[in-house]
């Protein structure tokens, strides 16, 4: 898959976990500079969280589903039920290619049966290289627009609000152009021989 229009067929997916208090291990926040700096408070670890199940195609966002407890291989496969339709509608090419990490549960003997019984192409993927999955991109705009100016979420129905008003307003424009990014990333990570990429 060398060719920029090739990548147009991959249908990208991840989980992310936005917190009530900010980012992991933030220690600052994207201030505008025309406005007072907030001081921030920080909340203990086990404040809060939402997890999320997010996927993009080249024509934008495709679905965002909060995951409720802890996921295993039978509830991804349940989600990814509900979602299949969306797939194939979401890209202008019906053999949409599905794209998700290693993680455990995606790599699980009943998921992988799932896909084939299902006559779902899924991208193999290289271990350890989240900089080359370009939802990381859109988790990182996500993140910038729901923290902005220090913004902290009182509960989780508030903050899984926010994620999902962020979501609803991802720019078509920079989804597609992060798509247009991959030939480079994948010639940059050759380049380096694996190592971390700056996107």
């Amino acid at each position: 898959m060398h060719w920029t229009k090739e990548w147009y067929k991959v249908i990208f997916s991840d989980e992310k976990k936005f917190n009530l208090d900010g980012p992991d291990g933030y220690s600052c926040y994207f201030h505008d500079l025309r406005k007072n700096e907030i001081i921030l408070s920080r909340r203990r670890n086990d404040a809060g969280s939402v997890m999320v199940w997010g996927a993009i195609s080249y024509n934008g966002p495709i679905d965002l589903v909060v995951i409720q407890g802890r996921q295993n291989s039978r509830s991804y496969i349940n989600l990814l039920k509900k979602e299949i339709c969306k797939f194939s509608s979401a890209t202008d090419d019906k053999s949409f290619i599905f794209q998700h990490d290693n993680a455990s549960i995606h790599r699980a003997h009943d998921v992988r049966q799932w896909f084939q019984q299902n006559n779902i192409n899924v991208l193999d993927w290289p271990s350890l290289s989240p900089d080359l999955n370009i939802i990381e991109n859109v988790w990182g705009w996500l993140s910038r627009e729901l923290y902005k100016n220090g913004k902290q979420y009182n509960n989780k129905q508030d903050l899984e609000k926010g994620i999902k008003k962020c979501w609803s307003k991802l720019p078509i424009k920079y989804i597609r152009s992060l798509y247009d990014s991959m030939p480079s990333r994948i010639f940059d990570l050759i380049q380096k021989k694996g190592k971390s990429l700056n996107y």
